[in-house]
C-alpha cells in the first residue's frame, strides 16, 4: 500500500522511529523534512527553513534526535530533536556530496559517506571527534549502514555492496557486485533497533495527534497547517489559508501557523488545473481543468470528489462560486461563453455568448448582484454584468493587454485585476471609475489574484512565486513562497466570508429551475436550450425544436428555439461507439446504433433508463430512422448488407432489402409518400423502395462516390445528400430528376457525414474539422460553422417535438396480424423473418411455415 503519495517530489531518505512508531523522510524537491504516523496519517512538516537538498536521514529515538545530510550550496550534516526543535549543525566543512548516513547506537557515533570526496567518515553525535574511516577505494559511495564491528555501503560506480571494519576501515571487501545502481542499504537485526522507553506512554502523551520525542521528553504536534490549541490538542479546522492551483495539484498555505509551508490537497486526476474557488459553509472546493476540459469539486480532505461538468467545455479558464445561492459560474475561452449551473452541475445555463473573444477570469459578488470577467481578445477589456447575464457593460478597456486574475475587495466595493502584458496590478470601483495602478512594472507575469484583510496576493508564472503587498498602497511587498512552478489561480480561504440574504432563499424565488441574483433581487433562468414560459418563472419541460447528434461516446442536442447555438449532452451513459441517432417524438425516446456493442438501443431524453432493443442478428448497425407515425424503426446493416424494419421495441423484425446491396449507409423515410431511400457505398448509388421493401428503384447512380448523409425536405419536395469524396451537397426530386449541386465544401480535410434539414437550413457534421455546419437550403449560401470543438462527430437529425402525423394503419393495425407498412398505394401487411404471409394478405402463418429465402437472409 502507498503510505504517502501526495506532495512528494524527490523523497531521498526515510527513517523509522521504532519506539514512537513514526515515519520520517527528507525531500530534496520540496526542501523539507516531514513526519507522520507509520500509516502516513497525521503528516507534519518539521524542518523547512535553511534546507536546500536534504538527502539521507536517520533517527535516534533513544536520545530523541534526528540527523540528516544536505547536498545544497552549503553542504552540511545537521541534527534536531525529533519534534524539529533544537536544531544543530553536526558538520559543515570538508563536505560536498554527503550521501548516506547511519548511527551506531552502541557507541553513539554517526557515520556518513561523501560521494565527491570519496570518503567514509565518523563523528560523535555532536560532530566532535570527526575522522575519516576510509578515504580511498570509494568511487561513488551512496548509502551506508553498520552491524556490530562492520560498516556496509553501496557504490554506484562499482555497482557493488562493500564492507570494512568500522573502527579502522581495514578488511575492505566486496560482498556483492554487478548490481544495477544499488541504492539504500540497512542491516536487519534487533540490535539495529534497540529497545527504549516510549516517552509518549500509553495515552500518546495526552496528544490528540502527533506525540514526538525531543531532548527533554516529548511535545505534541499537529498536521501541517493546523494550530495546536492548548499544548496537547489540535484544532479540527483551518481558519484561514491561501489556496492555489499548480496545474497538477491544488495546495494550501495555512495562516493559522507560522511556518507558511504549503501542503497538497488530496485530489485525484488533476492534469491542467487552472481556476478555483471555494464555499466555506458547504465545505466545497471547485476547480477547472483545461487539460480534460472539466469542472470538478471535492471536500478539502479530498472526499466526495466528483466532476461537476465535463461536456461541451473548451478551456474553462475562469471559475467563481456564488456561495449564497450555491451556483458556480465559469468562462469558456474555447467556446467564448460564460455559463452557470448549480453546485452539482445541474440546470446548466448559458449567460453570455456574444462579443466574447477570449474570456479568462471571472468573479461574482452575490452581495451586490454583479459579476465581472476579463477578456484577452483583440480588444482586451474587463466587463461587468448582472449575475443573470443582463445589463452588460465594459468598465475597463485601456492599458490592458493580457488581463488575468480578478479580485473583489468586499469591504470597500473595489475591483482589483492583474495584467501580464502591461505588468500592472490595477484597481477601480465597480463602475471602472477611480482607476489607478496599484503596482506598475516590477512584475514578471502575474496570473492569479486574491484579497484578504489589508493585503493582496498574486501568483507569478515567470518568477514561480506567490507575492503579497498592502492593498491600499502596493507597498510592503513580500514573497510568500518561491520555487513553485506552474502557478495558476489563488484565493484566500477564511471563515468570515461575507454572509448575505437573497430573495432566492425562499422557494427558489418561485423559479422552476435557476434563481439568479441581480442588483434588484433575482431573475429566473432556464437550462441551456430550454425556453422560459410566459410567466417568466417556469421553464418548458424540454427542447421543442432541436438538432440531435451522435458523438461516438455520447449523444448531444442543440436547441433551435434559443438565440444561441450550444450543445447539451444527454444524460445517457455506457455508450461505446454511437453512429446513428433519431428521436420518437410521440414517446420522447432517443434511439441510437452502437457499432462496438453491435446493438440498437433507446432511452428517454432524460436518460432515466436504457433499453437494448436489437442485440442479435446485427453486425455493423450503421444508420437508423424512426417512423414516428407508423411506430417502426428502419436500419441499415453494413456488415450483413441488409435493410431491416421492426416495431419500436425491436420485435417482429423483417429484412426488406438483402439482394444486390453492398455497404448500405444512410436511410430516410417519406411516410406520407410511402417510400424509403438509402445510400449504397459499395454500389455508389442512391435507391428507393416502397416502405414494405417492394418496387425497388435506383435514382442516383452516376457521379456519386461516398454518399454519407441523406435527408428529405418536404417543403421543397427534394432529396438532399452529401458526398464525402466529392465534397459536395446535392439535391434532386424524389425520383432523381432535376439533380443539382447545392454546395461545394472547400474547407480543409473535409469529410461530411451526417446531414439533416429543418426550416431554411441544412446542417451537417464534419469529423476531421470537429464541427457542425449550416447553410441556406435553397442556394447553399451563408455557409458557417455553428459549433466547433466536437471530436468524434457522426450522425445528426433535426427534431420537432410537435411534428406528429397520422398512422395510415389506424387503430387496428390495418387489419394486419403483424407488420403494417405504408406504401404509395395504401398499406402492406408483412411478416417477421421466417414467417409466411397467408393468402389473405393480412395474416401471418404459424412459424412452422418457413420461407426458405427469408430464412437464408436471416442467417447471413
Amino acid at each position: 500500500m502507498d503510505v504517502v503519495h501526495l506532495g512528494l517530489e524527490s523523497p531521498g531518505g526515510i527513517a523509522v522511529d521504532w519506539i514512537g512508531r513514526k515515519l520520517y523522510w527528507s525531500d530534496s524537491g520540496t526542501s523539507r523534512i516531514e513526519v507522520s504516523d507509520l500509516d502516513g496519517s497525521h503528516r507534519c512538516i518539521l524542518v523547512w527553513s535553511g534546507l536546500q537538498k536534504p538527502r539521507a536521514i536517520a533517527t535516534h529515538p533513544l536520545v530523541g534526535r534526528i540527523f540528516w545530510t544536505d547536498w545544497g550550496n552549503e553542504p552540511k550534516i545537521e541534527s534536531a530533536a525529533m519534534d524539529g526543535t533544537n536544531r544543530n549543525v553536526v558538520a559543515d566543512t570538508g563536505l560536498f556530496w554527503p550521501n548516506g548516513l547511519t548511527i551506531d547506537y552502541a557507541s553513539s557515533k554517526l557515520f556518513w559517506v561523501d560521494a565527491k570526496h570519496h570518503v567514509i567518515e565518523s563523528a560523535n553525535l555532536d560532530g566532535s571527534q570527526r575522522k575519516a574511516v576510509i578515504n580511498e577505494g570509494l568511487p561513488h559511495p551512496f548509502a551506508i549502514t553498520l552491524f556490530e564491528d562492520n560498516i556496509y555501503w553501496t557504490d554506484w560506480h562499482t555497482k557493488s555492496i562493500n564492507t570494512a571494519n568500522k573502527f579502522t576501515g581495514s578488511h575492505l571487501e566486496t560482498i556483492q557486485s554487478q548490481l544495477h545502481f544499488p541504492m539504500d542499504i540497512h542491516s536487519f537485526h534487533p540490535q539495529r533497533q534497540p529497545s527504549g522507553v516510549n516517552a509518549c506512554g500509553m495515552n500518546n502523551g495526552g496528544c490528540s495527534h502527533l506525540c514526538l520525542f525531543n531532548d527533554v521528553g516529548f511535545s505534541c504536534a499537529c498536521e501541517t497547517g493546523f494550530r495546536l490549541v492548548n499544548n496537547t490538542h489540535c484544532s479540527n479546522k483551518i481558519e484561514e489559508s491561501l489556496i492555489f492551483s499548480r496545474v497538477s495539484d491544488i495546495r494550501r498555505i495555512s495562516f493559522d501557523t507560522n511556518d507558511m509551508t504549503d501542503i497538497i490537497l488530496p485530489l485525484a486526476g488533476l492534469e491542467g488545473a487552472v481556476a478555483l474557488d471555494w464555499d466555506e459553509i458547504d465545505g466545497w472546493i471547485f476547480w477547472s481543468d483545461v487539460d480534460d476540459d472539466s469542472i470538478s469539486r471535492a471536500r478539502f480532505n479530498g472526499t466526495d470528489q466528483e466532476i461537476v461538468t465535463d461536456s461541451s467545455l473548451s478551456s474553462p479558464a475562469g471559475l467563481a462560486v456564488d456561495w449564497i445561492t450555491k451556483k458556480v459560474y465559469w468562462t469558456d475561452a474555447g467556446n467564448d461563453q460564460i455559463e452557470v449551473s448549480n453546485y452539482d452541475g445541474s440546470k446548466r445555463s448559458l449567460l453570455i455568448w456574444e462579443d466574447l473573444e477570449r474570456p479568462r477570469d471571472i468573479i461574482v459578488d452575490p452581495l451586490s448582484g454583479f459579476m465581472f470577467w476579463t477578456d484577452w481578445g483583440t480588444y482586451p477589456k474587463i466587463e461587468r454584468a448582472w449575475m443573470d447575464g443582463s445589463n452588460r457593460v465594459v468598465i475597463v478597456n485601456d492599458n490592458l493587454t493580457w488581463p488575468n486574475g480578478l479580485a473583489i475587495d468586499y469591504e470597500n466595493n473595489k475591483l482589483f485585476w492583474v495584467d501580464a502584458g502591461t505588468n500592472v496590478i490595477g484597481v477601480s470601483d465597480f463602475n471602472g471609475n477611480q482607476k489607478q495602478n496599484l503596482i506598475s512594472g516590477d512584475l514578471s507575469h502575474p496570473f492569479g489574484l486574491a484579497i484578504h484583510n489589508d493585503r493582496i496576493y498574486w501568483t507569478d508564472w515567470e518568477d514561480n512565486s506567490i507575492y503579497s503587498a498592502e492593498k491600499s498602497t502596493g507597498l510592503d511587498r513580500q514573497i510568500i513562497r518561491s520555487n513553485l512552478e506552474d502557478l495558476m489561480d489563488i484565493h484566500v480561504y477564511h471563515k468570515r466570508k461575507h454572509k448575505g440574504h437573497s430573495s432566492c432563499a425562499k422557494n427558489n424565488g418561485g423559479c422552476s429551475d435557476l434563481c439568479l441574483i441581480t442588483p434588484l433581487g433575482h431573475t429566473c433562468a432556464c437550462p441551456k436550450g430550454i425556453l422560459m414560459g410566459p410567466d417568466r418563472m417556469s421553464c418548458n419541460k424540454g427542447f421543442e425544436n432541436f438538432l440531435i447528434f451522435s458523438k461516438r461516446r455520447d449523444i448531444r442536442a442543440v436547441s433551435l428555439d434559443v438565440p444561441y447555438m450550444a450543445d447539451v449532452a444527454l444524460p445517457i451513459y455506457g455508450i461505446e461507439h454511437a453512429i446513428s441517432v433519431d428521436v420518437d417524438t410521440v414517446e420522447g425516446m432517443v434511439y441510437w446504433s452502437d457499432q462496438s456493442s453491435k446493438t440498437i438501443s433507446r432511452a428517454p431524453l432524460d436518460g432515466s433508463y436504457i433499453e437494448d432493443i436489437i442485440t442479435e442478428g446485427i453486425d455493423i448497425p450503421d444508420r437508423l430512422t424512426i417512423d414516428t407515425n407508423g411506430r417502426k424503426i428502419y436500419w441499415t446493416d453494413a456488415g450483413r448488407d441488409l435493410i431491416t424494419v421492426a416495431n419500436l421495441d425491436g420485435t417482429q423484425q423483417r429484412a426488406l432489402i438483402w439482394e444486390n446491396i453492398t455497404n448500405p449507409r444512410a436511410i430516410v423515410l417519406h411516410y406520407e409518400a410511402g417510400y424509403f431511400y438509402w445510400t449504397d457505398w459499395g454500389k455508389q448509388m442512391i435507391e428507393r423502395a416502397w416502405m414494405d421493401g417492394s418496387h425497388r428503384q435506383p435514382i442516383i447512380y452516376h457521379n456519386i462516390v461516398w454518399p454519407n448523409g441523406l435527408t428529405i425536405d418536404k417543403q421543397m419536395d427534394k432529396l438532399i445528400w452529401n458526398d464525402a469524396n466529392l465534397n459536395t451537397i446535392e439535391m434532386c426530386d424524389y425520383n432523381g430528376d432535376n439533380r443539382r449541386v447545392l454546395l461545394e465544401i472547400d474547407y480543409r480535410k473535409s469529410h461530411s457525414y451526417g446531414l439533416t434539414v429543418t426550416g431554411s437550413y441544412i446542417y451537417w457534421t464534419d469529423g476531421p474539422n470537429n464541427g457542425i455546419y449550416r447553410a441556406e437550403k435553397r442556394a447553399g449560401a451563408q455557409e458557417k460553422l455553428i459549433i466547433g470543438n466536437l471530436s468524434g462527430l457522426m450522425d445528426i437529425q433535426a427534431i420537432n417535438m410537435q411534428a406528429k402525423g397520422t398512422n395510415k394503419c389506424g387503430s387496428n393495425n390495418g387489419d394486419c396480424s403483424h407488420l403494417c407498412l405504408p406504401t404509395p398505394t395504401g398499406i402492406s401487411c408483412s411478416c417477421p423473418n421466417g414467417i409466411k404471409l397467408k393468402p389473405d394478405q393480412r395474416n401471418c402463418a404459424d412459424s412452422k411455415y418457413l420461407m426458405v429465402l427469408a430464412a437464408s437472409v436471416w442467417q447471413r
